[in-house]
């Protein structure tokens, strides 16, 4: 069995059907550690993840629901996992036995034979074991597994519990968890794993743990997902999977988005002929500045050039401090105008479909001494309402001095 292939998310040979998860090219999408993203789903596919198995249809976290999540055709199955007291990895939500089961107690201060006998929301069916999921599951559907509590041994011994679990099995994972420290853990335990990092809120913090263990997809929450983020994690060869909807129409909306999954508690997906499956999706910008240096004196030029590869014909601004004046006399003709304590310098020359665009501008330095944000450069296709920031656009300045012919 190649461990390499079994961990990737999807097999290559998905990417040919409705649900793919692998990108129609995998080379363009390598991260900085040479490892091959598989997570991005083509142009105008989505997949579906079925959140604790259909949550919202079946008993969450159980047989019966991985089974009939599976035979609804999810492309992939959510589960929660955390340890009972002898170290067991069973499937189940809450820390507390108490709101879901028939039971009480924390769940790693329990023993596995009470918790596994515990009936879920008067279901019947009782919290199962990671091992009994993993054979519930047919091998063609993917798993992702998120760690919840990892129990008094912490995350990196809980790692190696479920790794060697998934490594008797042929199922394509990935790990996930709202905890950066559970991230670390699946980094230093075997750094093949695909993992996620799960975000409510801080979207910046959220991309900032992304980065510092390089994980191969985020997942947020449909409350802050935009445009932005897409576009900075896809520039970052990210997939972006969001939770939790509840409607087909914010499963179109994210779509049209460009994000490459949505985690669900129904099945929302499957239309048939009703819908068109390769709805398009608007492409990220990209971009780059540069300019005369990192520091500058009071009165003194900086002249900035900035590059941008628009997938439509679009209007381009770049955003400048309040307190730099703008030399309109020279560079590229611009729009000067003025919103939220910033600048923005609106060019009157479009940028060109599909094409790298162009422009150069002048600004003076202020009087006033500190740090000053430029950017980030944001683009507006012809026909939009709002400007959708570029990724990798924002530069920062300072002054620190006077320019002694001010004096």
């Amino acid at each position: 069995m190649d461990d390499i292939n079994r961990r990737t998310l999807l097999r290559a040979s998905a990417a040919a059907t409705g649900g793919a998860l692998v990108a129609s090219s995998a080379g363009a999408d390598e991260t900085r550690t040479g490892r091959s993203n598989r997570f991005r789903t083509p142009r105008g596919a989505v997949a579906e993840v079925a959140h604790r198995g259909f949550a919202g249809r079946y008993p969450e976290n159980t047989l019966a629901a991985v089974q009939e999540a599976a035979r609804a055709g999810a492309d992939m199955i959510e589960i929660d996992v955390l340890p009972c007291r002898d170290g067991t990895v069973v499937v189940f939500h809450d820390e507390t036995l108490g709101d879901k089961t028939d039971e009480e107690g924390a769940v790693v201060a329990t023993d596995c034979e009470t918790v596994t006998s515990a009936e879920v929301l008067r279901s019947g069916q009782t919290i199962p074991t990671l091992r009994e999921v993993l054979e519930t599951v047919p091998t063609s559907t993917a798993l992702n597994v998120e760690f919840k509590n990892s129990g008094p041994d912490g995350y990196v011994e809980f790692a190696r519990r479920v790794f060697a679990l998934l490594d008797q099995y042929d199922h394509e994972v990935i790990i996930s968890s709202f905890n950066a420290d559970a991230m670390a853990a699946c980094r230093e335990v075997d750094p093949t794993v695909p993992i996620a990092y799960l975000f409510a809120d801080d979207s910046g913090q959220g991309m900032a743990v992304a980065r510092q263990y390089d994980c191969e997809a985020v997942h947020p929450s449909n409350g802050v997902v935009d445009r932005e983020l897409v576009c900075t994690a896809h520039d970052e060869s990210r997939a972006v999977n969001v939770y939790t909807l509840d409607t087909w129409q914010e499963v179109e909306e994210l779509r049209a988005l460009g994000v490459d999954g949505v985690i669900t508690d129904y099945r929302l997906t499957g239309f048939g002929n009703r819908y068109d499956p390769s709805v398009p999706r608007s492409a990220c910008a990209s971009g780059s500045r540069r300019d005369d240096g990192d520091v500058f004196t009071a009165g003194e030029t900086n002249r900035v050039d900035i590059a941008v590869t628009a997938p439509e014909r679009s209007t381009v601004r770049d955003a400048i401090p309040d307190t730099w004046r703008p030399l309109t006399e020279a560079g590229d003709e611009v729009t000067v105008e003025e919103a939220d304590n910033r600048t923005y310098l609106v060019f009157d020359r479009p940028a060109s479909a599909g094409e790298r665009t162009t422009y150069t501008y002048f600004v003076e330095a202020p009087r006033e001494t500190g740090d000053y944000e430029f950017g980030p450069v944001a683009v507006r296709p012809h026909g939009a309402r709002a400007f959708t920031p570029v990724p990798s656009t924002t530069d920062r300045n300072a002054v620190v001095g006077r320019d002694t012919e001010l004096d």
